[in-house]
């Protein structure tokens, strides 16, 4: 269930917040556009939108853009609403904007039709003449290309106050499409044009008239004349701002009471635990063994948070020290291919191992004695998954940490994630409201949850904490980590003992600091014994060793990460002024 989950909230992510929502039980028969260049300069347009309704429908809702933006240039007019009929006669409808267009919802909230019905919208536009050395025109989206049905048959036509027209076109299809449509010339002052087929979802019938230039000025419409009221720019900035205060001041205010390690202050006669100061400062000592007997792979997980895949190969390097399986090391057989390890299982019964070493073990050699890291199948990611799993249960089971780090981490992630990629269909769904005050609220509540998603999705991982002894005990860890990464400074314990370089190595691997250790020991003169657990075709080398140690701790990563790829790869239908498009409700 966590895995479809996670796939949806992706799959959410990706798809873009202006939609065609799904819209069935109704078809448009026939969608007819007139429009009259008025002397004044503005454009008067009829539209007749003819309607079969097969299920029952409150009415129809139309959008009609009045904001155009390109990458260099945003261009406003301005849209006035005349009238709306339906079958010849008044119609209730609401008139909003919603975004960039202007939204009419036409039809009674509390009353159904359903069968043929014909909707007339009379609206006149400013500012959509365009100006050209040698013509002026008008260059219109008839339909918009966001009808969730088709339109079986679209026709369109200009009349000019004056003859003088220049030259014509039209196009159909889908946007960019330069398909011609049916056109006709009536007279030097009036031209039709008729779709050669239907109109599909995101298809379009779109014209460009130029005519004479100086027939009619050429208006523009300033951004002051078409922003929202002051009350609908407070009520957004309101709710932002509201949203950025309230969500991180509660994250930060969580964190602070449940995000942050604990500790033990020492008194007199008890101890009283206490969460760490923010710019609390602790002075790591040195440690000379690993603190409570920690495997590598459970002390990276307490001192991160978190496990890594050279954890796997710590814990199989582990496991070898300790009598369970032997590794040999196959030459390259050509300078391009991989170094080859070959673990093999030895007499000795995992008895005492914990859980996720028993089960890393028994998915290395189920039903085999030996596996190479050549063979290991990519199936081992899961298996992978799984052994990180029990890490993270066993440090938490041993309370190092007052909750699961992962689980922690993936309650606030898949939340952050939530609000950040659903909120902006708030503002979608709103169109479904009306009122302007309802939309700035929704603007606000989107763009800040959104921001807000994403900060709790990245401060998620602040959240888990160490509990008193997890926070004492990842001190001891740095204090091993400082042991193991200034040999030199610790020259007297390693002389102590001429094989520590063998008893490290497995946190050196998951520090990545066997390159560092190999070499301050050979600086020093320290030449451990061959281990037994180790075969190698060459005479054992401690630099030669670290080497293949790196190998074969990239060989395990490698089989254990999942592998990916990527590639990314005149006039037209869509262009100019009008478009957007509609649906029923």
């Amino acid at each position: 269930m966590k895995k479809l989950l996670f796939v949806f909230i992706f799959a959410l992510c990706l798809v873009p917040t202006k939609t065609l929502a799904a819209d069935t039980g109704w078809t448009i028969t026939s969608f007819n556009s007139d429009a009259n260049i008025q002397t004044d300069g503005t454009v008067l347009f009829k539209e007749t939108i003819a309607v079969d309704f097969e299920s029952a429908k409150h009415g129809i809702y139309r959008e009609i853009p009045y904001i155009y933006r390109n990458s260099d240039k945003t261009t406003y007019t301005k849209v006035d609403i005349q009238s709306v009929l339906i079958d010849q006669q008044g119609e209730q409808f609401t008139s909003s904007k919603n975004g960039d267009y202007v939204e009419l919802k036409i039809g009674n909230p509390n009353q159904t039709i359903t069968g043929k019905h014909t909707y007339d919208l009379t609206y006149v536009v400013t500012g959509i003449l365009l100006g050209y050395a040698d013509y002026d025109e008008l260059y219109w989206n008839v339909t918009g290309n966001q009808w969730a049905v088709p339109i079986e048959h679209a026709t369109a036509s200009v009349t000019l106050p004056l003859d003088g027209m220049v030259q014509s076109s039209c196009y159909v299809g889908a946007a960019g499409s330069t398909e011609s449509c049916t056109k006709n010339e009536t007279s030097s002052g009036k031209v039709t044009f008729s779709s050669t087929k239907v109109l599909n979802p995101e298809e379009q019938l779109t014209y460009a008239v130029a005519f004479i230039k100086e027939m009619v000025p050429l208006l523009t419409v300033s951004s002051d004349n078409q922003t929202h009221s002051d009350s609908f720019y407070a009520a957004m900035i309101g709710t932002f701002l509201l949203v950025l205060i309230i969500g991180p001041a509660m994250l930060v205010r969580k964190w602070w009471k449940n995000g942050r390690d604990r500790k033990l202050i020492k008194t007199a006669n008890s101890q009283i635990e206490s969460s760490v100061g923010l710019f609390e400062h602790e002075t790591i000592a040195p440690e000379f063994a690993p603190p409570l007997n920690l495997r590598p792979a459970e002390m990276n997980a307490v001192l991160t948070e978190r496990t890594k895949p050279a954890g796997i190969a710590a814990t199989i390097v582990d496991l070898a020290a300790r009598g369970y399986l032997t590794i040999t090391d196959q030459p390259k057989t050509n300078i391009f291919s991989r170094v080859n390890f070959v673990m093999t299982k030895t007499d000795k019964v995992p008895s005492d191992l914990s859980e996720y070493e028993k089960y890393l073990y028994d998915q290395l050699f189920l039903g085999r004695n030996e596996i190479s890291t050549n063979e290991l199948s990519r199936k081992f990611v899961t298996q992978t998954l799984e052994i990180n799993k029990l890490i993270m249960n066993k440090v938490t089971t041993d309370q190092y940490f007052t909750g699961n780090p992962d689980v922690v981490r993936r309650r606030y992630l898949i939340w952050g994630i939530v609000l950040a990629c659903l909120s902006p269909f708030l503002v979608y769904f709103t169109i479904f409201i009306g009122p302007e005050f309802v939309n700035a609220v929704a603007y606000g509540l989107a763009a800040g949850l959104t921001i807000f998603g994403a900060f709790m999705a990245i401060f998620a991982y602040a959240m888990p904490a160490k509990t008193a002894l997890g926070h004492e005990t990842a001190n001891k860890i740095l204090g091993y980590k400082m042991f193991i990464g200034s040999t030199e400074k610790y020259r007297a314990k390693f002389m102590e003992n001429n094989n520590i370089f063998i008893d490290v190595l497995p946190y050196a691997i998951v520090f990545g600091l066997t390159d560092k250790l190999a070499k301050a020991c050979a600086e020093m003169g320290i030449e451990p014994n061959n281990p037994t657990w180790y075969r190698s075709s060459t005479a054992f080398n401690m630099m030669a060793f670290s080497t293949s140690m790196n190998s074969f701790s990239t060989s395990m990563n490698a089989a254990a990460a999942p592998s990916g790829s990527g590639s990314g790869g005149g006039g037209f239908s869509g262009g100019g002024f009008g478009g957007g498009g509609g649906g029923s409700w």
